[in-house]
């Protein structure tokens, strides 16, 4: 059974493989011993160990972490000595702004696979991966390399995800008969317009007749026993007597129209076809007339 190293072993280790110049196998040990052991020795020496190998801002954040342990409980030395080496790696670390849409406030952010948070990050100097992704939109990813002491900005801009395409409904068929007859309907409609038109005449004749008493009264005459009718008495009769005329024939056509189209419904059998219904008013004559 292998022996599990304790914290004070894997900082003897990380030391000696930092002499020899095994840098990664030093980070390595040391840092096991950061995590069994939090203490600030442990963190000031896997700082160190982490300069060496270039991880820059790894070793910055455990030196802070150093400094605050020594403050709490020593030792005090390392509170000078942590201080000191993070003024010289203040220059050194490179940072890293994001600039995006939507706003990387509001994005999930994984660098090299660990999420982070916020616009302005300092980094390792070398070769990162950023994965952005927010609802709604399509991820997106940066590869980038990060140079010592230089700041470098990302801007990019995530796409909306599409729209996922509908199926079109299958139009379902009618059944037979189960549509309105479309023929006794426009033929019913044709005759109220026919007998609405009628009508209309109906009340011209009442008014040009009232126009055509008022032009026997100026010529002082009692109406049609004039024994000379003036002309534009005439001429009035002959505008009532055409209205008249109209007004009968369309009341006629439109109640016919009616009665056809109550019949045709009745005897309908529910065969939907498009028929073309017209009316037509000529000098002396209505006419309604359709094609079934």
């Amino acid at each position: 059974m292998a022996h599990a190293q304790t914290p004070a072993e894997l900082t003897t280790s990380g030391l000696s493989k930092l002499k020899e110049g095994d840098l990664k196998g030093a980070v390595a040990d040391l840092d096991r011993a950061a995590q069994l052991d939090p203490s600030a020795p442990i963190l000031f020496n896997l700082a160190q160990a982490e300069i060496k190998l270039g991880q820059l801002a790894d070793a910055e954040r455990h030196l802070q972490e150093a400094k605050v342990l020594a403050e709490q409980s020593g030792p005090k030395a390392l509170i000078g000595l942590s201080d000191k080496a993070l003024s010289q790696l203040a220059d050194r670390v490179p940072k890293l702004e994001i600039v995006s849409v939507p706003d990387a406030e509001r994005l999930e952010l994984k660098l090299d696979g660990k999420r982070i948070k916020g616009v302005d990050h300092r980094i390792n100097p070398g070769a990162h991966k950023l994965v952005a992704s927010a609802d709604g939109f399509e991820s997106h990813t940066e590869e980038f390399s990060a140079a010592e002491g230089k700041t470098m900005s990302l801007s990019f801009s995530l796409a909306r995800k599409k729209a996922p395409k509908t199926s079109q409904p299958i139009a379902e068929e009618s059944e037979p008969g189960s549509e309105l007859p479309v023929g006794p309907i426009t033929l019913g409609a044709a005759g109220l317009v026919a007998a609405g038109a009628g009508v209309y005449f109906y009340t011209r004749v009442a008014s040009i007749d009232d126009d055509r008493t008022r032009e026997y009264e100026q010529a002082g005459c009692p109406g049609p026993s004039c024994p000379t009718e003036p002309e534009s008495a005439r001429l009035l009769r002959e505008d009532s007597e055409q209205a008249a005329l109209f007004g009968n024939v369309l009341v006629g056509v439109g109640a016919a129209a009616v009665v056809g189209a109550g019949v045709w419904w009745i005897l309908s059998d529910g065969d939907a076809k498009q028929p073309n219904v017209g009316l037509s008013i000529g000098p002396t004559r209505a006419q309604l007339h359709g094609r079934f």
